[in-house]
């Protein structure tokens, strides 16, 4: 097996020059930012792009879970007569959260994706503006819709549980089928 030499003026110059560009990488990544190159500047544009991509997915999650909740709230509503669901505490718990999350909520945190998308709008046109504080609201509006993907998510789990165990009313035909099973 044949040993490399670091003593070879060729090797030095080889290891030193690989050594500088490590530290010279090491020194960008602690300082949060890209190549001073065509590349270094398309890798900064595609992080944005990511970040506006991710904005525009919540978006759609928030227009889906408006729709969704507008349908849990018809599903118990035909599942549960209007004055049965009234009677039950956790029933009429549950439909004013539905009615708290989709109304309050959502739109709140939609206005203020909207807003943010705006933001980065304005960071795109004008290359001198920081991108910092917009990063760091991404990551509080990221944290905003992890939070209230999870209280949707437990509203729907009370819904089912509520529609589950709420008694179905039958129509007349099935209650003539059953006497004619009888």
């Amino acid at each position: 097996m044949k040993r490399i030499k670091l003593a070879d003026e060729g090797n030095h110059a080889l290891w030193a020059s690989l050594l500088s560009i490590f530290a010279k990488q090491k020194n960008l990544y602690a300082m949060n930012k890209t190549l001073p190159t065509p590349t270094g500047s398309f890798l900064l544009e595609n992080a944005l792009e990511k970040l506006h991509r991710e904005s525009m997915d919540w978006l759609e999650e928030i227009d889906y879970w408006k729709d969704e909740a507008a349908f849990f709230y018809s599903l118990m509503l035909r599942k549960k007569p209007r004055a049965a669901v009234a009677k039950t505490k956790q029933a009429k718990e549950v439909e004013q959260e539905l009615i708290r999350l989709s109304a309050d909520h959502m739109v709140a945190l939609r206005q203020e994706v909207n807003d943010h998308e705006n933001d980065l709008s304005r960071i795109i046109d004008s290359k001198l503006l920081d991108e910092q504080p917009y990063r760091q609201a991404h990551e509080e509006l990221k944290e905003q819709v992890q939070e209230v993907r999870l209280s949707f998510r437990k509203l729907k789990q009370d819904v089912f549980k509520l529609v589950k165990t709420s008694p179905v009313k039958k129509s007349t035909k099935t209650k003539k089928k059953d006497a004619a099973l009888v």
